[in-house]
């Protein structure tokens, strides 16, 4: 069972974790976490919707600073923004550069026809997110908010809510004795969300791919081993995640 698809008219890629079922048993609370695209994207009946249909309180924004800045969240009412860039160095199509609309149609125009090379800069860019001490620590910040909010749903997002989005999602699955092939499932979701055209020349930097998770897990090991000794969620914040957002 994967995450239940929002219906809105901007963004094709939020999505309620509503309802996923554990190893236990035990289920996902509805409303309680929500993954997303840029809300950027979204139109003011969209914001509103989530805010009043999901209780959406705190938004978690993963993108970087440049990203941030020319593409703000339209939150209203008492919504709390928390800026999380998962990292915020250069790194070509995803992170910071001053023109960075203008360097992405550049390298996508370079890499026009070469699939297994956006394939390799894709699986190179999970194994960053798994590697990186910055990222790392930032998706420990992440869980710490999820067990720090109180108040309404928490929403975390990043450009399109597919990667750096992505392995946030995963994390918080496992942490919530989620099984691997169910987390598997829910991330290549993102593909059937915005069921981008396979001749798009940006179709692999687009969609999600089964090898780029892989990438990730590869260099996990035991997931659950990674997230507690790498990423430094306790088992304490553990238990108390699972109190939190499960029934």
């Amino acid at each position: 069972m994967k995450s239940e698809k929002i219906e809105l008219q901007g963004l094709k890629n939020t999505r309620d974790m509503g309802g996923i079922i554990n190893k236990e048993g035990k289920r996902i609370k509805a409303h309680k976490l929500i993954r997303s695209g840029a809300l950027y994207h979204g139109s003011e009946a969209d914001i509103e919707r989530l805010y009043d249909e999901y209780d959406v309180r705190q938004v978690i924004d993963m993108r970087n600073d440049t990203e941030m800045a020319s593409h703000p969240d339209p939150l209203i009412k008492d919504m709390k923004l928390v800026p999380l860039p998962i990292f915020n160095y250069t790194k070509e199509g995803i992170t910071r550069e001053d023109d960075q609309e203008a360097f992405f149609a550049r390298m996508i125009e370079s890499l026009k026809g070469h699939k297994e090379k956006i394939i390799e800069f894709m699986i190179d860019l999970y194994d960053q997110m798994s590697t990186l001490e910055e990222a790392k620590e930032n998706y420990h910040t992440f869980v710490k908010l999820l067990l720090e909010n109180k108040e309404g749903s928490t929403l975390w997002h990043c450009s399109m809510g597919k990667d750096r989005c992505g392995i946030g999602a995963m994390i918080v699955l496992n942490l919530l004795d989620v099984d691997e092939d169910t987390i598997m499932e829910d991330y290549l979701y993102t593909n059937d969300c915005y069921d981008f055209p396979k001749d798009s020349p940006t179709y692999y930097f687009d969609t999600v791919r089964r090898e780029y998770l892989e990438k990730y897990l590869q260099n996990a090991g035991n997931l659950s081993e990674y997230i507690e000794k790498e990423i430094g969620v306790t088992k304490e914040e553990k238990e108390q995640l699972k109190a939190m957002y499960l029934k």
